[in-house]
């Protein structure tokens, strides 16, 4: 395929150490990077691949080997010696791109995808990867232990041996003592068992306070099958303040952060802000029904909710609404971005 060969502007980092530098065009043979002092005299790099999407996501692809020579005041790093799934997570990412599932803004320098399966599959690779790095971590560690072990058992062997020689002298006068208290010893425990085996009442169980137990059970299961109109007004009374409490989500009031985190459900994006106002005004019995601008794009988000779940029950109640396919994800409160409802920042 033609991505083997060329570079594209989709923005990415390659993060050494603790710094993270800007790739200014990259494919499936290398990346151009910027010139940093600290790596021109360093050919070979191992770093962290990182592509950030959907302004808050980062996929990162650990420890890629790069070969860099200075190339017209910039670096070209080749990847070299890529493992299968290093290979494969970067032309997923280059064929996507291609086929304009994701799309790329250079201004923001973020990837924005809104295709349901590409981001299904970019938190599967995410996922795959923290799960991989556990194990490798747990296998360390077991690994750390056994040679502990192996260590202790070794140095036990090579310092205490069984066969020391300890010479211990016993005179008659000690012996002849030893043998006397142990006579004393046996004389008071067998009195103690003759003691214990005459006790026959703590072998007995408690019947009389067991049956009243039974008893009280057996009243209660008569209330309980008396009192089933009880439980199904309260059960009445449950899903009654369940639908007041729907119906009073749409007009709650929070106070709002702008370093918060918050869940909100994304409806839809466009490069026109009229069709996504339109079908804002379709969903205005929702809570924080808003189309923010983001570079060159207009999206349409609802709620300000505190966890996933309850975010994600927004999702449904706006999907059976709409009938479209919405998700959540996390949103942050930047009102300067609202063009619709247009109110006042402060």
């Amino acid at each position: 395929m033609g991505e083997s060969r060329n570079l594209f502007n989709i923005p990415a980092y390659i993060k050494v150490g603790d710094k993270r530098l800007k790739v200014i065009k990259w494919g499936i043979a290398g990346a151009i990077i910027e010139n940093v002092p600290f790596l021109e005299s360093e050919e070979n790099i191992t770093a962290d691949f990182v592509f950030p999407y959907d302004a808050y996501n980062e996929l990162v692809i650990p420890e890629v080997k790069l070969r860099c020579a200075p190339e017209n005041g910039t670096l070209f790093c080749r990847f070299e010696n890529l493992s299968k799934e290093q290979e494969r997570l970067l032309k997923f990412l280059v064929r996507e791109y291609l086929w304009r599932r994701i799309i790329s803004i250079p201004s923001e320098f973020m990837n924005y995808t809104q295709d349901s399966e590409v981001r299904r599959e970019l938190l599967s690779f995410k996922r795959n990867l923290t799960l991989k790095k556990r194990l490798k971590r747990v296998t360390y560690l077991v690994g750390f232990v056994g040679l502990a072990g192996i260590f202790l058992l070794g140095a036990r062997t090579l310092f205490y041996k069984e066969n020391t020689g300890l010479t211990v002298k016993y005179s008659e006068t000690s012996r002849i003592k030893k043998t006397q208290a142990n006579g004393v010893k046996l004389a008071i425990r067998e009195g103690e068992n003759d003691k214990k085996g005459g006790n026959s009442n703590f072998l007995k169980a408690p019947y009389p306070k067991i049956k009243a137990k039974m008893e009280k059970k057996t009243d209660k299961g008569k209330v309980n099958t008396k009192g089933k109109a009880t439980t199904i007004n309260s059960l009445i009374k449950k899903s009654k303040t369940v639908e007041t409490s729907n119906k009073e989500r749409a007009t709650e009031k929070k106070e709002l952060l702008r370093t918060g985190k918050y869940y909100c459900v994304q409806v839809a994006t466009d490069v026109s802000a009229q069709r996504l106002i339109k079908l804002a005004e379709e969903l205005k019995g929702f809570p924080y029904v808003r189309v923010e601008k983001i570079g060159n794009f207009y999206t349409l988000r609802v709620g300000f909710d505190q966890t996933y779940r309850e975010d994600k029950k927004l999702a449904e109640e706006i999907k059976r609404r709409i009938h479209r396919k919405v998700f959540p994800r996390v949103c942050a409160y930047k009102p300067e971005r609202w063009i619709y409802p247009q109110i006042e920042v402060k």
